[in-house]
């Protein structure tokens, strides 16, 4: 539905970004272990308590630990909710935060230390007024 294409062109743009990019053989190695921990009976998986979950970064498609996208940062560039590989802020992807609506809170609410963030949305939705966040 065309009408419904501003909503949805950045989730289609993350996902077709992260799915370009090619899996290294140790990220291939964790999608085989998921496919056989997701195969393994549900009272088995419970005693399982130290699996780790990973997901892949919506900014550069590696894969990290998962962080829920609400564990705050207070505007600093911490590891509380980073990605471990390129230690970008706020990695997972999240239908709240990633909409118009949440990028634009981000963006005016001067949430992220790095200019990339401010530059795609300043790209995206040409904003008026500009967030002073240099």
């Amino acid at each position: 539905e065309p009408a419904l294409e501003p909503y949805f062109f950045y989730y289609m743009r993350v996902c077709k970004g992260v799915l370009a990019v090619p899996l290294r053989r140790d990220e291939v190695l964790y999608e085989a272990k998921l496919v056989r921990y997701y195969a393994l009976p549900k009272w088995l998986k419970w005693t399982m308590l130290g699996f780790e979950f990973r997901l892949r970064c919506k900014w550069c498609g590696r894969y990290t630990p998962y962080i829920d996208p609400n564990v705050p940062t207070f505007g600093f560039s911490t590891s509380a909710n980073s990605c471990m590989s390129c230690g970008r802020m706020y990695p997972m992807p999240s239908w709240m935060w990633d909409s118009p609506d949440g990028r634009a809170y981000s963006y005016y609410r001067m949430s992220f230390s790095d200019e990339k963030f401010y530059k795609e949305f300043e790209r995206d939705y040409d904003p008026k007024p500009l967030c002073q966040h240099k």
